[in-house]
This record gives structure tokens, sequence and C-alpha cells, in this order.
């Protein structure tokens, strides 16, 4: 019925935890979403349904290695190679992503393959002084609710202001 609302709440309350560890040789993290399950009947417009959200779980690792040219007035290496592993499981979604990103100079590139044979690529350029990037990624993914391969594009332009005097305070 087009007519009737679609849910009785456009929001839930729920929890979600996070850790990340950041060492000198690698780092790891594990998150976890909708852990109560909250109440989710916003597909359907059969209030009586009792759909729950499922629980989301995300667990990352990763090394960034730098090569040891540094230049003094950037704190910046010359070239950068950083592996990683994601693992996500929410509901029918179950996959392992392995990818690696390649930096040289002001150019990077990207890629990563999920367990699903799913392609993702990035392209990128970044400012000497970090304060600049364009990075495009595009992969090329299975959807779940059509069960067809898509071709999906995303362009991020970043810019990095100066910090105030009272968060620089902050961070120090």
């Amino acid at each position: 019925d087009a007519t009737a609302s679609v849910g009785s709440m456009l929001w839930y309350r729920d929890l979600g935890l996070g850790l990340n560890v950041n060492t000198e040789w690698f780092y790891a993290s594990a998150q976890v979403d909708n852990i109560f399950r909250h109440q989710d009947n916003i597909y359907s417009n059969d209030l009586t349904q009792k759909r729950r959200a499922g629980t989301y779980f995300v667990a990352t690792i990763g090394t960034d290695w730098e090569s040891n040219e540094a230049h003094w007035e950037t704190d910046r290496s010359n070239f950068g190679l950083s592996p990683y592993l994601v693992y996500r499981n929410f509901e029918s979604i179950n996959e392992l992503w392995a990818g690696a990103n390649f930096r040289a100079h002001w150019f990077t590139i990207g890629a990563s393959i999920s367990t699903n044979m799913d392609p993702a690529a990035s392209l990128g350029i970044i400012s000497r002084d970090k304060r600049f990037s364009l990075l495009y990624n595009a992969d090329y993914m299975r959807s779940v609710i059509t069960n067809e391969r898509s071709l999906s594009h995303q362009l991020t332009l970043r810019i990095v202001g100066k910090q105030s005097r009272a968060g620089r305070r902050t961070l120090k």
C-alpha cells in the first residue's frame, strides 16, 4: 500500500563498539554495530512484523611501510606500501578483502579483491604537505538484492585547512 507509511519510527537507539590497536609495525581493529539488534521494520508496511537489525562486524589488519628516505621539511618518505586485510559480516554478506596501496611521491594507486571475486581500485594525488588530495575509486561488485554486477565510482576531494590555535593546544 503506497499510501501507508513505512515503519513506525525513523530513529532507533542501538550500540556499537570498536577497538583499534596501532603499533610501530602493524595496525588491527575490530568493530561491531547493532549490538542490541533494534527493531528494523523499515522494509515493510506491516507494523506487526518484528524484523530485527542484523549485527554488523568488521575486522581489519594491515601495515604501513615507508622508505627510509624521509625529507626533513615534510617528514615524509618518497615511497610507501600499505597491504591490508578486511573481514566483514552483515546478515547475508560474509567476505574477506585483500588489498594494497602504493604511494610514490605525490601519486597513489591501490587495488583489492574480495573472496566473492569483486575487484576494487583507486588512483589519486596527494600534496607534499598532505593538505590536498584528489582520489578516484571504482569497484565492480555483485549486488545482494539484484544478484547482478555493477560498476560504481567515487571521487573524493579533500582540503585540510590550518588548525586553529585552540585546536592545536587541545591536541598537544
